[in-house]
């Protein structure tokens, strides 16, 4: 586990002239003290959140400074304003340094995770188990309970499969399946291995991914066939930057590395976090690909008053994507409109559509009112509406402004706009990626759209280089659906990329 190491400030909510208690939070504290509805600080770290009749249930280590207390566990109906209930699991029963098969006190538990078992009607947790002493047993804790809310019976400690397990999660999957993942190998791996049906043991099914990588901190969520996951570079307790993977129909495929899930300044520090979960929201009424990634911005010196670092990920790009708000947010704020933007199954003649830049996450936009591209956040007063006309050629394009009619265009070696679209310089061919992304290369002087200097950051240039020459040339084609209906693409399916190959 990794820490933060600037101490937390309180947070404190003030209303002119209310008495605004606890339960009137309405939005989520970044690194801030955050109190449950008894006025208290939430003790509740590197845990998970689970949904379960209506409500949801944050489990994590609950900690005296560094002391492991037990693991506590919170319910709430909206994510913001949450009721202690106490402890799921507390440590019990007599130290065993034989046989390590005790959760007596002194021993130390981290990162819990729960999931539910349909075919033993058992809440099932794992956490990681630790002597007390040091980080030398690598273990994991496993318990069950005929309820959500416990109290969770010690079943046993062990390593997965005889692997050294630190860091791990669990992963339920739609087909019932479910696989722990672990930092292995001394953190130099991350184990994935499926377990057996009871979910208290490891089946012989399991895969290392990651491979030297160094990597800890693991969350898993799925879309279709897409399973996303992202990473923090092991750096003790310090933040870290973070590292993400995707596969497409198998846990235990191949894994493919990419990039940061951070886009924003303070990205090499995953914006002052470490992960623990990642959760959707759609039982909120928002779209189900709308995820909670909840992290800890913790404090080595006192690690129960860490604080929280919760915020939006989206996966609308085809991979993890997290914005830093610095402050607070909201779920209205960010949620309602976070998939307005879909990927279009086709390009058709006349369809308006917006480029989406593939490694920020971000559209091709207006940087000025008159000339000038960027890549920026939503904003329908930057965001550039493309008509695409059909041309001869059914790779070629010309790309009309919506807003100011004119053609997308080259002049002396840079992006402008012109009025005469059947010039070669205002026609664009679109290069099919494996992943449904597009080189986009003018037809008059062959070089491509291309984000300066690699930047993910908001209001970067866009200008032209040749192919090959940055990392940033993909970009894939968006309609925006408050306005068009078109077909969406299926890019979370197997089929879909199997149909790009």
């Amino acid at each position: 586990m990794k820490s933060y190491f600037l101490k937390a400030a309180a947070f404190c909510i003030i209303l002119a002239c209310t008495d605004l208690s606890a339960k009137d939070i309405s939005s989520f504290p970044i690194g801030k003290e955050w109190l449950d509805n008894d006025g208290k600080h939430i003790n509740c770290h590197g845990g998970c959140v689970v949904e379960h009749e209506g409500y949801f249930y944050w489990f994590g280590e609950s900690r005296t400074g560094g002391h492991s207390d037990g693991i506590s566990v919170y319910r709430s109906k909206d994510l913001y304003n949450w009721d202690n209930l106490g402890y799921a699991v507390v440590h019990q029963g007599n130290r065993d340094d034989d046989t390590l098969q005790d959760i007596s006190e002194g021993r130390l538990l981290e990162r819990p995770k729960v999931i539910y078992n349909d075919k033993t009607g058992k809440w099932v947790m794992w956490a990681h188990w630790e002597n007390g002493k040091d980080y030398g047993q690598a273990r994991v804790a496993i318990l069950q309970s005929d309820k959500i809310t416990g109290p969770y019976e010690f079943i046993r400690t062990m390593r997965p499969n005889g692997h050294d397990s630190r860091d791990q999660t669990l992963f339920l999957d739609t087909d019932g399946n479910a696989y722990h993942l672990c930092s292995t190998n001394m953190n130099t791996d991350i184990n994935v291995v499926r377990l057996t049906d009871d979910f208290l043991n490891c089946s012989d099914n399991e895969t290392l991914i990651m491979n030297g990588r160094r990597l800890e901190a693991t969350t898993v969520c799925k879309v279709g066939d897409t399973y996303f996951a992202t990473f923090s570079e092991c750096k003790g307790w310090d933040p870290a930057p973070g590292h993400t993977a995707t596969t497409v129909g198998d846990m235990l495929g191949d894994w493919s590395e990419g990039l940061s899930f951070c886009v924003d300044p303070d990205s090499n520090r995953s914006y002052g976090s470490q992960g623990a979960f990642v959760f959707s929201v759609g039982s909120l009424g928002y779209d189900p690909k709308c995820f909670i990634f909840y992290g800890d911005r913790w404090i080595p010196s006192n690690v129960g008053g860490s604080t929280y670092v919760w915020l939006p990920m989206s996966v609308r790009s085809g991979y993890p994507t997290i914005r830093n708000y610095p402050d607070t947010w909201s779920l209205d704020e960010v949620m309602t409109d976070m998939y307005r933007f879909k990927r279009a199954a086709t390009i058709i003649d006349n369809g308006e559509f917006a480029l989406l830049e593939r490694n920020s996450d971000r559209l091709m936009s207006r940087s000025g009112e008159q000339t000038g591209f960027c890549i920026a956040n939503d904003d329908d007063n930057k965001n550039v509406i493309f008509v695409f006309e059909a041309t001869s050629d059914p790779y070629v394009w010309r790309l009309r402004d919506k807003a100011s009619g004119k053609y997308l265009s080259v002049s002396s070696g840079m992006l402008s706009e012109d009025s005469d679209g059947n010039s070669k310089k205002s026609m664009w061919r679109f290069f099919r990626l494996t992943d449904g992304y597009y080189n986009v290369v003018n037809e008059d002087c062959r070089k491509c759209l291309t984000v300066a200097g690699d930047s993910r950051a908001d209001g970067t240039e866009i200008k032209l280089e040749p192919v090959g020459a940055g990392n940033a040339q993909a970009f894939g084609v968006y309609f925006d659906s408050k306005r068009n209906n078109y077909k969406e693409a299926d890019m979370f399916s197997k089929t879909y990329f199997e149909e790009l190959r």
